[in-house]
């Protein structure tokens, strides 16, 4: 996964990693998912320029079944500094959150170089 410029990522409101390196990709492993339900947030901030997040999240259930999740406009983001800090919480409720926009057609046109993997 990757954010431009830097982000923390949060899974079931618990903290799991960050980064402020916008052109490194970051892979992640998250023990102990629920089986049903998980709650994957990011908390992002853009410098400057045109910013993005993008990330295929490969879930591995205890039976050995996997599940593939990709960033896409079926996401919820909110551009407010002030966001709810309870956002990253499986009770938050982001019904008043805009869609994501699909930032995939400027990964492929050669924006954010090295990006193209975290969408893979």
């Amino acid at each position: 996964m990757d954010v431009d410029d830097q982000y923390t990522l949060y899974v079931n409101g618990i903290c799991v990693g960050s980064d402020d390196n916008w052109s490194t990709v970051e892979v992640y492993h998250v023990p102990c998912l629920y089986t049903k339900k998980n709650v994957f947030a990011v908390r992002g901030h853009n410098g400057g320029g045109p910013g993005g997040f993008i990330a295929t999240i490969q879930i591995i259930y205890d039976d050995g079944s996997s599940e593939i999740v990709r960033t896409d406009t079926s996401w919820a983001v909110c551009a407010n500094e002030e966001a709810d800090r309870e956002f990253m919480r499986m009770r938050f409720d982001d019904s008043k959150w805009v869609a994501a926009t699909d930032v995939s057609g400027m990964v492929a046109k050669g924006a954010w170089p090295g990006l193209r993997e975290a969408a893979e």
